[in-house]
């Protein structure tokens, strides 16, 4: 999911633009989208310790979650 594209604030689809400006040129637009794609990374990278053990075995406290939607998307 890191690497997907993704809307940004002020674009249609993102979805806190309530809560949100617009960004405004282009360049501010690129380096908001790297500081976005970084975050995803490390978030996913943080998550996978968590999840699973070192083993590779699943935390069943961690993935019990895994086959409910949160935000409209199911892993």
């Amino acid at each position: 999911m890191a690497f997907e594209t993704f809307p940004l604030p002020g674009q249609a689809g993102f979805p806190f633009n309530s809560f949100y400006d617009a960004v405004g040129g282009s360049g501010d637009l690129d380096e908001l989208r790297a500081y976005f794609k970084q975050l995803r990374e490390e978030t996913g990278q943080r998550m996978i310790k968590v999840a699973f053990n070192s083993e590779g075995a699943p935390n069943k406290f961690w993935t019990a979650f895994a086959k409910r939607k949160f935000m409209n998307l199911s892993m």
